[in-house]
């Protein structure tokens, strides 16, 4: 019978092996150029921008919605 800390060390190994593989796949297929994500685009931009609805009130409240004490 296997004891436990051989299984556990084992079942580490595993994950460290098929980590490290993952981790060699995706940066092979990684572009060799990366992308710059802070760069804006203005087609991007302008339309990110017009569909944003504006936080700025329109007017000053009311004095009445002060005297809440």
């Amino acid at each position: 019978m296997i004891s436990t800390t051989i299984a556990i060390y084992s079942l580490g190994a595993m994950i460290v092996l098929l980590s490290g593989l993952l981790t060699s796949r995706a940066l092979k297929r990684r572009k060799s150029k990366p992308e710059n994500i802070w760069e804006l685009r203005t087609t991007q931009s302008a339309s990110y921008n017009s569909r944003r609805p504006s936080n700025a009130p329109l007017s000053a409240p009311p004095t009445e919605a002060f005297y809440n004490r």
